[in-house]
């Protein structure tokens, strides 16, 4: 039979060898003041090498919070009937007088209209006489703010007489479209329910924004919560509901939330998708296997609302353009936009053609040539940044932002041709002409850079417009192939074009 082994293990009993302060903790008090260690911690140190915090335990004494003076502390700590002792000294000053209140942190300074006002993240500072400081921010009041008035507003904050000043500015409340594209079109919910449905409204939309027509029918608080996004609408105030197993919408004045979906952005409850029929034009929430298919659109997504220009146009055709704004690279859709490289000259000094270079973003103020993409009927374009008051100019190509008269001589863009303007002749708002005295010539020294050739030619219009891209052939008089247009005669597309 075996027998079992027992191991026995000597316990060292600990004992205490000292103690020890740490910690950032007040020595500076005023006379009335409540004692406080917070912020230290108090370390017992044993024979063995161990320690332990032993905070709570340890006993505070020696000092008078009504006697002014340099005081020492005495914490002591006991145990198995041995005590160690440690001091610090606190200072303890007659009451001083406060002077000032400073702010500091990270704070709000921007509202939306209606916001409730907050001041989280500050750190008011009171400042006295003897150079001694304390925080009593939740002690001082904050006045002076409006938050259903526009602009920029001082707040003042006040404690126990004294005042700091900081500027808030309240903004317009931001509200967002709710939009379904099909085809190349966009359909935005509107505020109108009629028999467990909402209503679409056509808009003109881009990269994410809806362009020139925001309405209170479209607009939607778009609210965002750890369960999604509730969808309130701005002139009912009520929610936008729908059925996690059925097609029927819901409208409601208690919060209702819809998910988002991660890959599309798409808006859905349960498994089903707000989308729009756009035969019957209404939205509805639909399986996600209608999306896309038959008369339904594509997910349903949630839009900005931006400043921009929008205007109809026939497909293949050509015009020029000038817009207060800056328009960036993904802002626009339906045309694609040129400036002036230069014009051709013949032998006879006269301008046979005029060279384009393609552009992907527009600057405020400056004016382009465009011509509409294939298939296109509207040129919609989303705004950034300020608007600049003043057309300029660029190479000979003149804009104007709101309309103009053109003086005799110079170069129109009209029923899709180049033409020479003769007298009381006018460009309306945002659009351009060329004054072809101040068009350099192009010398055609960049090879492999796309050039459009476009005909300047009372008889010939824009139909006449020839390309250069990279790979295409160019030769000169000999035969010989050319990387790009030479001073003299070149051979393109079966053409001369003279450089001088």
């Amino acid at each position: 039979m075996s027998k079992a082994a027992i191991t026995l293990e000597k316990i060292v009993p600990q004992v205490l060898a000292s103690i020890a302060l740490s910690g950032e903790y007040p020595t500076a008090f005023h006379t009335g003041d409540a004692f406080s260690h917070e912020g230290m911690t108090v370390t017992a140190t044993y024979e063995s090498g161990k320690t332990a915090d032993v905070t709570e335990d340890a006993t505070f004494t020696g000092y008078k919070m009504s006697t002014t003076g340099i005081q020492t502390v005495t914490v002591s700590y006991t145990e198995s009937e041995v005590t160690k002792i440690t001091t610090y000294n606190i200072s303890v000053n007659a009451p001083a007088t406060l002077t000032s209140i400073t702010l500091s942190g990270s704070y709000p300074t921007e509202f939306e209209q209606g916001d409730a006002f907050s001041s989280e993240g500050i750190v008011v500072k009171a400042n006295f006489d003897d150079e001694t400081s304390s925080i009593v921010t939740e002690d001082a009041t904050f006045s002076g703010y409006d938050m259903s008035t526009l602009g920029k507003q001082t707040v003042t904050v006040t404690y126990e007489g004294k005042t700091a000043t900081y500027d808030i500015t309240v903004v317009e409340k931001q509200y967002y479209a709710l939009v379904a594209e099909y085809s190349g079109k966009y359909y935005a919910v509107n505020s109108t329910f009629d028999n467990k449905k909402y209503g679409a409204t056509i808009v003109d939309a881009v990269n994410g924004k809806v362009v020139s027509t925001q309405t209170d029918a479209i607009s939607w608080d778009v609210i965002t919560g750890t369960s999604g996004v509730a969808l309130l609408s701005k002139d009912q105030n009520k929610y936008i509901g729908g059925s996690s197993s059925k097609t029927d919408m819901t409208q409601s004045t208690s919060t209702i939330w819809w998910s988002v979906d991660d890959k599309t952005q798409g808006l859905y409850i349960g498994t089903r998708y707000l989308s729009c029929d756009i035969t019957e034009k209404y939205f509805k929430n639909y399986a996600s296997s209608n999306l896309g298919n038959g008369s339904y659109s594509n997910v349903t997504k949630v839009y900005t609302f931006s400043d921009g220009y929008t205007r109809t146009v026939t497909a293949g055709n050509w015009g020029t353009i000038c817009v207060p704004c800056e328009v960036a690279v993904a802002d626009y859709a339906g045309a694609k936009f040129y400036s002036i490289s230069g014009k051709v000259l013949n032998a006879s000094n006269e301008v046979t053609s005029i060279v384009l270079e393609e552009e992907t973003e527009l600057i405020s103020g400056m004016p382009y040539l465009f011509q509409a993409d294939e298939g296109a009927k509207k040129l919609v374009a989303a705004y950034t940044g300020a608007a600049v008051e003043t057309a300029g100019s660029n190479n000979g190509l003149i804009g104007s932002l709101g309309g103009t008269s053109v003086a005799a001589g110079m170069y129109l863009l009209s029923n899709n041709s180049i033409v020479k303007a003769g007298t009381g002749c006018t460009i309306g708002a945002n659009r351009a002409y060329i004054d072809m005295s101040q068009v350099s010539e192009y010398t055609g020294s960049e090879a492999g850079v796309k050039a459009i050739f476009v005909n300047v030619d009372d008889a010939t219009g824009i139909e006449g417009v020839r390309t250069t891209a990279e790979g295409e052939v160019i030769y000169n008089v000999a035969g010989q192939r050319l990387q790009s247009l030479q001073k003299g005669i070149n051979i393109v597309g079966g053409r001369k074009v003279i450089i001088k």
